[in-house]
């Protein structure tokens, strides 16, 4: 009988790294607020939260390994069996990113498009 793990590797890419959510369920709270400035109102976006859930993932990752082809497309193989796991671990890590991104964009929008201007009567 065997109890443990088996692979303590670091894994280091140079290459461009190819992933694939499919079938998404995608959960993103926005909370804001009102301010008036230069007489009229704008959407202050206080906070993001998002979530997610892939029905599958596909990663494929180049040029680990210093280049070594035949570890790379085991460890790709490895993680796409095994994605449950890979999307667990990274979970927070590609939420966090997430979050911040879509906050960003909706900053940078609801700084030069005033709420007066988007909800015309």
């Amino acid at each position: 009988m065997i109890n443990g793990k088996i692979l303590f590797m670091i894994v280091k890419g140079k290459g461009h790294p190819d992933i694939h959510l499919k079938n998404v369920t995608n959960k993103i709270i926005v909370n804001v607020g009102l301010e008036r400035k230069q007489g009229q109102t704008f959407v202050i976006v206080k906070d993001v939260i998002c979530d997610f859930q892939p029905q599958d993932v596909f990663v494929h990752f180049d040029s680990l390994f210093d280049d070594n082809k035949e570890l790379t497309e085991s460890i790709n193989k490895v993680v796409n069996t095994n994605w449950r796991e890979f999307h667990s671990t990274l979970r927070d890590n590609i939420i966090g990113a997430f979050s911040q991104a879509i906050l960003n964009l909706l900053r940078n929008v609801a700084e030069v498009l005033s709420y007066d201007e988007f909800y015309l009567n």
